[in-house]
């Protein structure tokens, strides 16, 4: 009986112990696959966040890339607008000498005649 109790006793502290120690494994695993899922949360909350600040960060950049052709555009435009106005009053003021020269010279020459 002594020998069966003892054997009974040592089985049950075994046993006991295996129970603990499964416990223990179990509950370790559970927290290191909580803390595993909290890190590739956090981590994929990170990236998420760097994606769209980098998609923010491009879309204002295209935003002020733009502004800064439609500024060079107008700037542009208005700086052929301001030399076709001086070509054309270049023009214009050619056309009114050579007019004036034109009938000057007339004018001298129907003088020259009548003379």
């Amino acid at each position: 009986m002594n020998r069966n109790e003892y054997s009974t006793i040592e089985n049950m502290n075994r046993n006991e112990y295996s129970t603990i120690e499964n416990m223990n494994r179990n509950e370790y695993s559970t927290i290191e696959n909580m803390n595993r899922n909290e890190y590739s949360a956090i981590e994929n909350m990170n990236r998420n966040e760097y994606s769209a600040i980098e998609n923010m960060n491009r879309n204002e950049y295209s935003a002020i890339e733009n502004m800064n052709r439609n500024e060079y555009s107008a700037i542009e435009n208005m700086n052929r607008n301001e030399y076709s106005t001086i070509e054309n009053m270049n023009r214009n003021e050619y056309s009114t000498i050579e007019n004036m020269n034109r009938n000057e010279y007339s004018t001298i020459e129907n003088m020259n005649r009548n003379e």
